[in-house]
């Protein structure tokens, strides 16, 4: 059986690649995945890449909280 930590694969990036570019106009997927597959992915437990991705993703959404929100709330709710 698979490590948990394995449902972080590229395939889920693809999928959620998909959803950050239908929310986010200016979305650049190579930058996002570039940034997401480093060298040290591979080693990273599932905590440890679930906070990776919270990191990037902090780069690709507005910095302004407010205006961060209803675009994380579209990407939950499908409203693509």
């Amino acid at each position: 059986m698979s490590a948990l930590k394995h449902i972080h694969s590229p395939a889920f990036y693809n999928r959620f690649s998909e959803v950050l570019a239908a929310v986010l106009p200016s979305f650049d997927k190579q930058r996002f995945m570039a940034q997401i597959f480093t060298a040290e992915f591979e080693q990273m437990e599932l905590k440890e890449r679930m906070r990776h991705t919270t990191q990037v993703l902090h780069h690709f959404l507005p910095a302004d909280f407010s205006e961060a929100v209803p675009l994380i709330e579209k990407m939950i709710d499908g409203e693509m």
